[in-house]
């Protein structure tokens, strides 16, 4: 799972996610499905073919994307095609995965606005909620969707989030904000 912040020379960005829930690390290659190096496409499928199947991804969207469930197999393959390696985000250590599959918790650059550690959402708020939650004295900043599919509701404090469980009878989960700063 330590990827770490740099393989032969490039540097691993944070990622924020798990794409599909299972690839924790992404590789972006020069070229799309129209314009690529087709030599080195060719070396990247001799690589995948090395390798367990179930442990890399594929997908071409603006650049060629390669997804990887295994930070061995992604070391091997960024030391490989590091000249054709646009740039790479994945999870770099063993704190930043424990945050990014937690149920409460969301890894962010910052806290939202700056300010608010705590967020929650509501779809499709009745009129009761939406009243509660507009007359909560809190140092909060909440944000409703022109349509009313969605209400997000940031908050800065435990206070705030007690607040807020009390008002609504804790039905919506509350995720905090853990920042890189902090892992």
């Amino acid at each position: 799972m330590n990827l770490g912040n740099t393989v032969s020379g490039i540097d691993i960005q944070p990622s924020f996610k798990l794409w599909w829930n299972k690839y924790h690390i992404k590789a972006e290659v020069k070229g799309n499905w129209l314009i690529h190096d087709p030599m080195v496409l060719e070396e990247i499928y001799k690589f995948q073919n090395q390798y367990c199947w179930d442990t890399m991804k594929f997908a071409w969207h603006k650049n060629y994307s390669v997804y990887f469930s295994d930070s061995k197999v992604a070391k091997k393959f960024i030391r490989k095609f590091k000249d054709s390696i646009i740039s790479v985000q994945g999870i770099r250590s063993q704190k930043e995965y424990d945050v990014i599959i937690s149920g409460t918790k969301i890894l962010r650059r910052q806290l939202f606005f700056n300010k608010y550690r705590y967020v929650t959402y509501k779809y499709w708020p009745n009129d009761v909620w939406v009243k509660k939650v507009n007359k909560l004295n809190m140092d909060a900043k909440v944000s409703h969707t022109g349509e009313g599919w969605k209400s997000t509701v940031y908050l800065g404090s435990k206070k705030d989030v007690a607040k807020m469980q009390l008002a609504t009878g804790r039905s919506e989960e509350i995720y905090k904000v853990v920042t890189l700063e902090e892992i």
